[in-house]
């Protein structure tokens, strides 16, 4: 296809072509990068190359006996584990979907889902094993539970239990089964995804192995990262969001690195993960970050990590820069940088390209290879100039089929264009500059309209104006903007804090910030209260939670 010119804000590119198969063949079938070393590993057991093809064939044989048949939605709740990994690629290899739940999620959310699906195999670790106990006793039509193992906890815990079976015991069971695997095609229903849930509850993404395998060429493409087992990476986000198996799992996997998992990682634990594995590749979320600054030491040795990379939240430039000085200060030659997706487009759309190209702070990173990308105007629908903001849409092999069962939704967000291409329409606003790289300016609920002085409409981004108060000093860890209403104005900014220091230093760095605020803001955006805040909330996706905050100042 014909390249857009410069002049706006648009970029289209031929999609990507995959090979006509599983996406198991097309990762563990393909000519071995190191087929004797680690593929992942986890607290103190690890996984082979080799022993994922074993494994999973032997579950694959053990699935198939209880039943499960191609198309079959098989949802997995489970911390990361090593365990959940080889069911994800033994699902694939008979051609059923997997599906991973937040394994913190409620009974009555994993109810929902299981009858939503209409699932007759469940897995489910020994952490939530008790979950189990607590659904509901008419819950059809499950036939079958699967008991994973989990770290630290009694991994024999449902073995005796009426229609429970372990997983060393499914296994065994798959051993003598004489069938054939991998007959699989890229067309194929592969993997249930979930959206981080800030705009409503979380929407189910159906991917296809060809969903999968354009992500996993296309990142590969954008980063350059070298073949084989050279620097090992590690998992921050759990499974059930595509960043956090897609891109940190499955993407490392296929380059041949190592990939650690961090089942039992918490923002109070960071730090000893870290020393432990020594990751050179993180793809981390803001408040791993943020959390990481606060806990290690002045003399903590933080050299190991090469690639650190952001996604969920994007940081802004200030913000970036406090990071960049803290690894600097702790030896690490690596440096902070954004990137950006969604789930429907299996997890990263736009890459940081840190080694084809300089990064550009403060930015989200450039289309990854065959990604057609176009900023939009809500008023006119065609491309906003350069440098001017508008609606982020794609368009791209890596697209996802729909969301599950749900044509209206899907409908909502995918439009055809005439030329025939998928359009996925997403809630993010941002501006290009003349080389193609992004930067985010707002979301669709992070922006409101307010009037100023006149009385004439204007749009307030919120992450703009947090973004203008990042950057005022280094104590202040974090921002969140909302929009609070207004008798007279409809709506007003009010900015919540989280600031490092004691009320003195708090009093004086107000001031600052109302001072910053007021020089680089239009009046109706420079927000009407500042409030110090001890934590920001997070989402279970380690996001912002805007609508706490929302709900609390909209209450007071």
């Amino acid at each position: 296809m014909k390249r857009s010119e410069n002049s706006i804000s648009e970029r289209i590119c031929k999609p990507l072509s995959v090979p006509n198969m599983s996406l198991y063949s097309f990762l563990l079938h393909r000519n071995p990068i190191n087929a004797s070393k680690t593929v992942c590993r986890c607290h103190d057991e690890v996984l082979l190359f080799k022993g994922l093809k074993i494994k999973s064939g032997q579950c694959a044989k053990a699935l198939l006996a209880l039943g499960v048949q191609k198309g079959d939605i098989v949802p997995i709740c489970s911390e990361p584990s090593i365990a959940a990994i080889v069911v994800f690629f033994a699902l694939n290899r008979i051609g059923a979907i997997s599906c991973f739940l937040n394994s913190t999620a409620s009974v009555e959310e994993i109810n929902g889902y299981l009858r939503k699906f209409e699932s007759k195999t469940f897995v489910i670790s020994s952490n939530c094993y008790s979950k189990l106990h607590q659904m509901d006793e008419k819950l059809e039509p499950i036939d079958h539970v699967i008991c994973m193992p989990s770290i630290g906890s009694d991994n024999q815990m449902g073995k005796n239990e009426v229609g429970i079976i372990y997983f060393m015991d499914l296994l065994t069971l798959g051993q003598s089964e004489n069938v054939n695997l991998d007959l699989g095609c890229k067309d194929d229903a592969a993997h249930i995804s979930f959206t981080s849930g800030t705009t409503g509850a979380p929407k189910s993404i159906l991917l296809s192995n060809e969903n999968l395998m354009a992500e996993l060429i296309a990142l590969k493409k954008a980063t350059m990262m070298q073949w084989g087992p050279c620097g090992n990476s590690m998992q921050v986000v759990p499974f059930n969001y595509p960043y956090g198996f897609i891109v940190s799992v499955l993407f490392p996997m296929y380059c041949g690195k190592t990939v650690t998992l961090t089942p039992m990682m918490t923002l109070q634990n960071i730090g000893d993960y870290l020393e432990r594995y020594q990751p050179n590749y993180i793809n981390g979320i803001p408040a791993f970050y943020f959390q990481l600054m606060q806990e290690k030491s002045a003399d903590s040795d933080l050299s190991f990590i090469k690639f650190p990379v952001t996604g969920g939240d994007t940081l802004d430039a200030s913000t970036e820069e406090k990071v960049n000085n803290f690894l600097r200060l702790h030896g690490s030659k690596g440096r902070i940088m954004n990137g950006c997706g969604n789930g429907e487009g299996c997890g990263s759309l736009l890459n940081p390209a840190s080694v084809i190209e300089r990064y550009r702070p403060g930015s989200c990173g450039k289309a990854i290879p065959g990604l057609s990308v176009k900023l939009i105007s809500d008023e006119t629908g065609k491309a906003v100039p350069i440098g001017q903001t508008g609606r982020f849409c794609f368009s791209g092999t890596n697209l996802m089929m729909e969301y599950y069962h749900d044509t209206t939704a899907t409908n909502n967000v995918i439009k055809t264009d005439q030329t025939g291409m998928r359009w996925f329409y997403s809630d993010a606003y941002m501006h290009m500059d003349k080389d193609g790289w992004m930067y985010m300016d707002g979301r669709d609920r992070r922006f409101f309209i307010t009037f100023d002085s006149s009385g004439s409409p204007y749009k307030v981004y919120c992450d703009y104006v947090q973004s203008i108060i990042n950057g005022v000093s280094n104590r202040i860890l974090g921002c969140a903007v909302v929009k609070k209403a207004d008798s007279i104005r409809s709506f007003a900014p009010v900015a919540y804090i989280q600031f490092q220091g004691s009320q003195e230093e708090w009093n004086i760095t107000l001031k600052d910030i109302q001072m910053v605020c007021a020089a680089k803001l239009q009046s109706c955006a420079v927000p009407v209260e500042y409030i110090r805040i001890d934590k920001l909330p997070l989402t279970a996706a380690g996001k912002m939670d805007y609508s706490v905050l929302e709900r609390v100042t909209n209450e007071a």
